[in-house]
């Protein structure tokens, strides 16, 4: 059984941990200037438990890519 919540579905969430990563990361990902290492600790440390849970539930293939319709 799937448990989905209508104003916090489950692919949506996923998308927006994704993308807080990479618009977060803003001195390496997207492009803005910044200095190497302009990172607060919070932030990095808000990062990385966020990436680790990412890659554990694509590593475990608790999530992946949507099947494809016909």
């Amino acid at each position: 059984m799937e448990r989905e919540h209508d104003s916090a579905l489950s692919s949506q969430v996923v998308i927006g941990m994704l993308r807080m990563l990479w618009h977060g990361q803003h001195d390496r990902h997207g492009g803005q200037p910044s200095a190497p290492g302009n990172v607060s600790i919070d932030e990095a440390q808000v990062a990385v438990s966020v990436a680790v849970t990412l890659v554990q539930w694509f590593d475990t293939e608790l999530i992946g890519r949507a099947p494809r319709t016909s």
